[in-house]
């Protein structure tokens, strides 16, 4: 289920890759790495040190059943803000969170095919923020894989990129400062579509 090693199939013409925006602009953006600290921990979900502290998972839950991840559960928080996530089910909206960040709640929603979301503070209303992924076509399916862009009026916001050591870059727009709960929306996509076993929503037939 997982597209994650057809990477290194592109060169045989096997697999289409389409980038999220802002991978070709990485070089001029600023970077913050988010290491993983060493530790027992479930691929995606890892807490991982950053420029503000520590990226701290909990509450972690998964389930899988016939090659795909039917539930998912975590909670995330770094500096001050806190996302809680959850995999829904019979909707539309494959991925949700909810976060918290200083007095203000956003609703960020991962849509059926987990390439596309957005975020915003009201219901209702136009997302602040809308939210892509790359995405990788083989054998007849397309999904995303390891790259996810933070999207404003402006363009692109922030471009994050996971590593297979689950370590994570945050490429930010020049002059731009991520808050931390900007942080935890690239964060808690990436956690949902790293760990193990993807969720067949997240699959597309093409």
């Amino acid at each position: 289920m997982k597209l994650h090693v057809a990477v290194g199939l592109v060169v045989s013409g096997c697999v289409h890759v389409q980038h999220a925006p802002g991978h070709e602009n990485r070089a001029g953006m600023a970077k913050q790495e988010l290491r993983v600290q060493r530790q027992l921990c479930l691929a995606g979900t890892c807490d991982k040190s950053a420029p503000k502290g520590t990226v701290e998972f909990s509450d972690v839950h998964f389930f899988a059943t016939n090659g795909a991840r039917t539930e998912t559960r975590f909670t995330v928080q770094y500096d001050g803000a806190r996302a809680r996530c959850r995999q829904e089910q019979a909707s539309s909206q494959v991925f949700t969170c909810t976060i918290a960040e200083r007095g203000r709640t956003y609703e960020l929603v991962l849509a059926r095919g987990c390439t596309m979301g957005g975020v915003g503070s009201t219901p209702g209303l136009e997302p602040e923020w809308g939210i892509e992924t790359d995405t990788v076509s083989l054998a007849g399916w397309r999904g995303p894989s390891r790259e996810v862009s933070l999207v404003d009026a402006q363009g692109v916001l922030a471009f994050a990129e996971a590593h297979a050591d689950d370590n994570l870059d945050i490429f930010t727009r020049p002059a731009a400062q991520l808050s931390s709960g900007q942080v935890l929306m690239l964060v808690s996509v990436q956690a949902f579509l790293q760990m193990d076993e993807r969720p067949r929503e997240c699959l597309t037939a093409t």
